[in-house]
């Protein structure tokens, strides 16, 4: 069973607590009287359709600024509402403010979900630092690595980009122009992310050597003038 309006007196409100969960929580153990609160966690977070661990941290706030006492052990465990809150909601005659949990649970649904998106955050930024490892471990030329980083961060790419990515280098890396007067035509990391150069075509310019031409005697025309003049060559 759940709760569909909670009663929290007004006088409540006068206290420092901001949280809706924690002022529903005093304002049910108040309903309780001298006998206490012995609802178990569980069945709290039931009545508020709350989770367990909203209503234990709820609670644990609401004992470390005094409201609530713990009172016996685990298995008998019960809340006392402090003495001096008591007091104040006894001398107030305002009637109760009702409640209604759907804007309590909002509340909750807001806290829950932000933990979700945190956790998937740091799930998601996990598999990009893996994802720029092995980048890195490919790329040749291992210059201004946070610079890189933070550019294939940006870039955020998929499973299937990154094998992509790396194959592309793996291809580039032993050629030519990526090789010659020590890698100095090799691109840095960041730049080859930004131009998003494995989409390139790759063209090979390694210089060949003209063949010779010979006449019919065998001869090229720097032989033939050699011969002809007696100028060694």
């Amino acid at each position: 069973m759940t709760l569909d309006y909670v009663k929290i007196p007004v006088s409540l409100y006068q206290l420092k607590i901001s949280s809706l969960l924690e002022l529903s929580i005093l304002s049910l153990a108040l309903s309780f009287g001298d006998t206490g609160l012995v609802l178990s966690n569980r069945r709290i977070a039931e009545l508020f359709n709350s989770d367990r661990t909203s209503i234990i941290r709820a609670i644990s706030r609401l004992v470390a600024k005094g409201y609530l006492r713990r009172v016996g052990n685990k298995l008998h465990r019960k809340l006392i509402v402090d003495s001096n809150t008591l007091l104040l909601c006894d001398s107030s005659k305002s009637p109760p403010k009702m409640v209604a949990l759907q804007a309590l649970n909002s509340g909750a649904s807001a806290t829950h979900n932000t933990s979700k998106v945190k956790r998937g955050a740091h799930k998601e930024k996990s598999l990009c630092d893996e994802s720029f490892q092995r980048f890195w471990e490919a790329y040749p030329k291992k210059q201004k690595r946070i610079e890189a980083q933070k550019t294939w961060a940006k870039l955020n790419p998929s499973e299937e980009l990154t094998s992509r990515i790396i194959k592309d280098v793996e291809r580039r890396r032993d050629t030519f122009d990526w090789t010659k007067e020590n890698r100095r035509y090799c691109p840095l990391p960041s730049s080859y992310i930004n131009g998003q150069r494995w989409d390139d075509q790759i063209e090979s310019t390694e210089p060949t050597t003209a063949p010779l031409v010979r006449d019919k005697d065998g001869l090229t025309p720097r032989q033939r003038f050699a011969k002809k003049t007696g100028v060694p060559i």
